[in-house]
């Protein structure tokens, strides 16, 4: 019989598992080694000069130099959007002689928003008396500083056509003839600026058939057909420059819309807007008080007056009664107004009076009966003024 001897050969499992063991971890090694060489890269040209840094739940690194200032490069300053809680940890990544104390504190801050600058609108007036210039009223009351509790503390205008300005919001400016670019620059409490340009055009008296023309309680509105002067603003920012007499003066505007569609209307350069606006006098019941208006004019000056009236607040006779005196005489169609009964609620009209303007100054008040006289817009022109083609190059034609 033959014996058959079973030899069986040692497996070598641990060997097999040390080498797989050993490969995964210079693999794992290798790859932390490039990932660390690339962090530490970006961190080092993003933070280098320890400027303050403004990060979301990122890592930070800082490096010091090879010899350290005492209290300065140990200071690290970061700026962190973020709410709470913050986690902070911190780690050697280089072998340390000595250990150094670490505090870690944090201190509210804002981040601070430019101001807005808002110079008004562009405006178009007319040289009235013809003597080469006229005063036109800036708007720049309605520029602010968008931070909790900031404020505006400085006002400065400039002109391309070097005129000086006074550095405050409203400034009355007296413009020479022609179109001017001025430019309102505004600083806040922390010294951020913002600057904005408009233009201002003042007209020689042959170039329009308008005088004046006030949106009374509102602001800048540009005509609504094509002529070229605009009205002017007169609202709860600043007063109109011709608005001379009265206390307890106030802008009103209403959120209703306004019926525009009388026929004394037609062909007005007038918006609807502009009749939702309104300029009073609140009288608390007493009569007899003015509201008076003053509008400088060569002297016998032939002009049409035009009144633009409308009830926006009292929804029954008799709640409002007022006079309009016109260089201190009370034409039929100005006395004793009641403006609901006539006009009905929501429902503009304009009133209009030819005279001559002899002593240089048209003189218009508006007189109390019962409760507040008030006005939506007010427009001096020459009589019989149309304005449809201000705008417009008319060319001769020729006859065949």
């Amino acid at each position: 019989m033959t014996n058959y001897v079973n030899i069986q050969q040692p497996q070598r499992r641990g060997s097999v598992w040390q080498r797989t063991a050993l490969v995964l971890l210079s693999t794992l090694v290798a790859l932390v080694i490039v990932l660390a060489f690339f962090y530490r890269q970006s961190l080092s040209s993003a933070h280098a000069g320890h400027a303050p840094m403004m990060v979301d739940h990122a890592e930070l690194s800082v490096q010091t130099t090879a010899a350290p200032a005492a209290g300065v490069d140990q200071q690290i300053v970061h700026a962190v959007r973020s709410t709470p809680p913050r986690a902070v940890a911190l780690q050697s990544l280089a072998p340390q002689t000595s250990s150094q104390p670490a505090q870690w504190g944090q201190v509210p801050f804002a981040i601070n928003e430019a101001p807005v600058a808002n110079p008004g609108s562009p405006q178009t007036v007319v040289d009235v008396d013809g003597d080469g210039s006229q005063l036109v009223q800036l708007f720049g009351g309605g520029s602010y500083d968008p931070d909790e509790e900031g404020t505006i503390v400085s006002h400065v205008w400039s002109s391309d056509s070097g005129i000086v300005i006074p550095a405050i919001p409203n400034p009355v400016v007296d413009f020479p003839v022609g179109t001017h670019t001025i430019t309102l620059t505004v600083t806040d409490g922390d010294d951020e600026t913002s600057a904005k340009s408009i233009s201002i055009t003042v007209l020689a008296p042959e170039e329009t058939q308008i005088y004046y023309r006030v949106n009374t309680g509102g602001g800048v509105t540009v005509p609504s057909d094509s002529s070229k002067v605009t009205w002017s603003g007169d609202n709860f920012q600043y007063k109109s420059l011709y608005l001379t007499t009265g206390e307890n003066l106030r802008p009103y505007v209403t959120q209703l819309p306004v019926d525009i569609s009388d026929a004394s209307l037609k062909n007005k350069a007038i918006t609807e807007g502009m009749m939702r606006s309104e300029r009073y006098l609140e009288t608390d019941g007493v009569a007899g008080q003015v509201m008076g208006w003053d509008f400088p004019l060569p002297e016998n000056t032939a002009v049409e007056v035009r009144i633009y009236l409308a009830e926006v607040w009292f929804e029954s006779v008799d709640e409002r009664l007022f006079s309009i005196a016109i260089e201190g005489e009370t034409p039929p169609q100005f006395n004793e107004i009641n403006m609901f009964a006539q006009f009905g609620y929501h429902h503009a009209v304009v009133l209009t009076e030819t005279l001559t303007v002899a002593d240089g100054n048209l003189d218009i008040d508006f007189i109390s009966i019962i409760e507040n006289p008030a006005v939506k817009a007010i427009e001096i022109v020459e009589p019989g003024a149309r304005f449809f083609y201000e705008n417009f190059l008319y060319l001769p034609v020729v006859a065949r």
